[in-house]
């Protein structure tokens, strides 16, 4: 009788320890996702940027195209809002003149570039106008 109510107590022991063995390895697969999912959604509450290997992907898939064409002073402005990127690249100029057929070509190159790896996305490729106070020098 004693030992079948050691065997018993050992058994619960044992059931109780896999049981929240279980209960922690669910909840160390579960949790993530509800986790990400409310991180991600303020995100795009806030208009906050994508994840930082997003934002470094689309600089890598933008940057060797704008390098090409001698395009170095960027400015980049990502935002997500729900599945949709909107992607704006500003180019700061040394000189007073811009070639708008060489910015359609660049601009195209780009989107094409992009649509390779992601589907919903708003890209354009601005010139960043300072004011002549910026530069030092007056009106």
């Amino acid at each position: 009788m004693q030992i079948e109510s050691l065997f018993m107590a050992v058994k619960g022991t044992i059931m109780a320890s896999v049981t929240v063995g279980l209960i922690v390895n669910n909840i160390q697969i579960m949790l993530p996702v509800p986790v990400r999912t409310v991180i991600t959604g303020l995100r795009d509450l806030f208009l906050l940027p994508p994840e930082e290997e997003t934002v470094c992907r689309i600089k890598e898939i933008i940057t060797p195209v704008l390098d090409a064409y001698g395009y170095d002073r960027l400015y980049y402005d990502i935002v997500r809002t729900g599945r949709k990127l909107w992607i704006s690249v500003y180019i700061t100029f040394d000189r007073d003149e811009i070639s708008i057929s060489r910015f359609k070509i660049v601009q195209n190159l780009i989107n094409q570039a992009l649509a390779k790896e992601y589907q919903d996305f708003y890209f354009e490729l601005l010139p960043d106008i300072e004011n002549a106070e910026d530069r030092g020098r007056g009106i």
